[in-house]
């Protein structure tokens, strides 16, 4: 197993422990008491992870195997790859925000569009042209969007893998076979009637109601991207993703496999069928 620098996963947890919920904030928290008691808190000393993993299962608690799988997710965040073989040795399922996501295909996307209401598939269209996280979308200011033709320009105050002002531009691109005109004038009529357009929207119904994980209209978005032409540090930042193994959680080939296959719904079916 790598060895971690202790003081970066510090401070990468102290950055994102806003993003986790309570039970995470305190698996984290002990996480940084055994630096303590280790002396590792405001060391740039490595560790094993594996000395910290027999210290959880030491403790002979119930849910001791979803605490191993956050620790995982832990050290996804200082980009420390956990092999499969490791997984083997430490018995337990891969955590489930890091499953891979099954990418939708354009036939699931468009039917999960047209069979909701305007708002619903306004959110459905929103996410697969501009790949962005649901928390962007509830974010997301009135003053700060505006629609030209086609393309839709947003700022953001901050976001996950940002805490400046972000910028970053979208095309409602048509290739859903729909008529685009409902979504555009709803869309303009959300701007100049409310401040936050998808602030009360229940993304947990919409997952119910759709058929594929909207995690993969993220993963759908930049497999776009890659077909465009776009690099692998282009599509994150365009995403949102913070690093490179981040975007390997959600695409399982590089950009360069993805151009060669050549289409959208090959490259949908190629990721698929990996494991």
């Amino acid at each position: 197993m790598t060895l971690v620098n202790a003081s970066s996963l510090r401070c990468r947890i102290l950055a994102n422990e806003k993003y986790f919920t309570s039970t995470e904030t305190g698996w984290a928290r002990r996480l940084l008491t055994w630096f303590r008691q280790k002396r590792l808190y405001f060391s740039d000393s490595t560790f094993d992870p594996e000395e910290y993993v027999m210290f959880l299962r030491n403790l002979n608690r119930c849910n001791h195997k979803l605490e191993i799988n956050n620790f995982v997710y832990l050290l996804e965040l200082v980009d420390v790859h956990v092999t499969k073989y490791a997984l083997r040795q430490w018995s337990y399922v891969a955590p489930r925000r890091l499953e891979n996501p099954q990418i939708p295909n354009r036939v699931a996307i468009r039917n999960a569009i047209l069979t909701s209401d305007l708002t619903t598939g306004l959110v459905v269209l929103f996410k697969y042209c501009s790949g962005r996280r649901h928390i962007d979308l509830k974010r997301l200011e009135s003053r700060n969007c505006s629609v030209i033709d086609n393309e839709c320009h947003i700022y953001l105050n901050f976001c996950k893998t940002s805490k400046n002002i972000s910028a970053y531009f979208f095309s409602f691109t048509n290739d859903l076979d729909i008529d685009m005109d409902p979504y555009y004038h709803h869309f303009a009529e959300l701007l100049t009637t409310t401040s936050h357009p998808f602030s009360s929207f229940d993304f947990d119904k919409l997952r119910k109601k759709v058929d594929f994980s909207l995690k993969g209209l993220r993963s759908a978005r930049a497999i776009h991207y890659a077909l465009s032409g776009m690099s692998a540090e282009e599509i994150c930042e365009k995403v949102g993703w913070e690093c490179l193994s981040t975007m390997r959680v959600y695409i399982r080939l590089p950009v360069s496999s993805i151009v060669k296959l050549g289409s959208y719904d090959l490259v949908a079916q190629k990721l698929n069928t990996l494991h």
